[in-house]
């Protein structure tokens, strides 16, 4: 079976064990748990990973390394679960919160899904680049809700900023839907009407909004012909 933990899974994961305050001992059976994940051992991985949980029940990098042991394994349901643990004890992680937001969407839960991107969003206070590279990343991997959902709420959190609505603007007008550009440019534009290109922007949607669709002119009935050639 094909390693699922990647070289930058472990950096993640570490990162999440120093953010999560775990103990000495719990640390050094992830680390080994980790180990064998590398090599596709996934039931030596499991077996240490359980023994650091009887250290430390409420471990969070414990709760997400048995997640992506359970998934590399095909137990999604397990695999949730343990994702759902990992974020209840540490919202503020990003590592799990990814994990368990893109379980849920791969696994066609979407409401749920959604449900995680936004009290994840809740908990994490973040600069707007954070914001767009989090909606960047969901929309790269064919997220669209999610990516519409961060940068909704990162207008909510910087209300003169015109980033966000810009981004959305621009989504927006690639998918057609002109009502929805309008809107958010003209949200940029409240907030910043200098922006440079808001103006034009918001000139060429305001054009093709108004512009009606140009209709044909129906072919006349047999009928009509020849009484117009009466006439």
């Amino acid at each position: 079976m094909k390693a699922f933990v990647t070289g930058a899974g472990i950096l993640a994961g570490l990162l999440l064990v120093l953010a999560a305050g775990c103990t000495i001992d719990s640390v050094r059976l992830n680390q080994r748990a980790q180990v064998y994940m590398e090599y596709g051992e996934y039931e030596k991985a499991e077996e240490l990973l359980k023994k650091s949980l009887d250290n430390d029940h409420e471990n969070p990098a414990t709760r997400y390394w048995l997640g992506r042991c359970y998934q590399a394994t095909g137990r999604i349901d397990q695999a949730i679960y343990e994702y759902g643990l990992a974020v209840r004890f540490a919202p503020s992680i990003e590592t799990a919160q990814m994990a368990y937001i893109n379980i849920l969407h791969e696994d066609q839960r979407e409401e749920e899904s959604l449900r995680a991107t936004k009290a994840f969003l809740a908990h994490k206070d973040m600069l707007m680049g954070e914001y767009v590279r989090i909606a960047n990343n969901f929309r790269d991997k064919g997220m669209d809700m999610h990516y519409i959902t961060t940068l909704h709420y990162a207008q909510e959190k910087n209300l003169k900023d015109p980033t966000p609505s810009l981004a959305l603007a621009d989504y927006f007008a690639e998918k057609g839907d002109v009502e929805q550009t309008m809107k958010a440019l003209s949200r940029a534009f409240e907030i910043d009407p200098y922006y440079p290109g808001l103006a034009e922007k918001l000139g060429r949607n305001t054009y093709q909004e108004k512009t009606p669709e140009p209709t044909s002119i129906p072919e006349p009935s047999p009928l009509d012909k020849e009484l117009r050639e009466l006439n």
